[in-house]
């Protein structure tokens, strides 16, 4: 079975939206965590003294037909003094999906200029097991001990790991590692062997 991260979708104007499915079995039911990446730069603060950076979110999710399901949306707000150069606020969606293909839409309105900024992504619901979940990759992943127990923004808790949560992982010279999740599935208790790859552009294996 192949683990991947392939549920994505981006706009030109920067909004980043990326969907991790699990699979549970005894109710064939796809468990989807969204993610939608919210650029500060992308936003106007409400005064030049600054102030709080104030966004509307909407998700939206479509059937194979085209049927809105269900959406949701809520108010974001950023602190405009901790705007830097790559910075990123993450909004956060849990839902379950019957077995099917489906589309997520995501809107953020910045409050200030009006201005919209759109993403979609498809993806399928699965339903037969597919082996192994979608791959989870994050710069900084730990288990959660003691106080160190609840996930703080910009985190997420899977099973008993804090997982710092990004839509894309972008290493740097100072945040050079890499770290990964994923979920296996077995009808039941069994052996298996796991293998890791990390390759180039160019399919070379590092």
């Amino acid at each position: 079975f192949l683990a991947s991260a392939v549920v994505a979708g981006q706009s030109a104007q920067g909004i980043n939206i990326r969907a991790f499915r699990f699979s549970r079995a005894d109710n064939r039911q796809t468990l989807v965590t969204a993610f939608v990446e919210v650029p500060y730069a992308l936003l106007e603060a409400p005064s030049a003294s600054g102030g709080d950076l104030k966004y509307g979110v909407v998700v939206a999710i479509y059937d194979s037909a085209g049927t809105k399901l269900n959406d949701a949306s809520w108010p974001g707000k950023l602190r405009a003094d901790l705007r830097a150069p790559g910075a990123v606020a993450l909004e956060t969606l849990d839902f379950s999906l019957a077995p099917g293909r489906y589309r997520i839409e995501a809107q953020v309105t910045d409050s200030v200029s009006g201005r919209k900024f759109s993403s979609a992504s498809d993806l399928q619901a699965w339903g037969e097991s597919p082996g192994a979940s979608d791959l989870v990759l994050s710069p900084e992943m730990w288990l959660a001990t003691g106080a160190d127990s609840m996930p703080k923004r910009g985190e997420r808790r899977w099973g008993n790991t804090l997982v710092t949560s990004v839509t894309r992982l972008r290493l740097t010279a100072t945040r050079s590692r890499a770290y990964y999740l994923v979920e296996a599935y077995a009808a039941s208790a069994d052996s298996g062997t796991m293998a890791v790859e990390v390759t180039d552009s160019a399919g070379k294996a590092l």
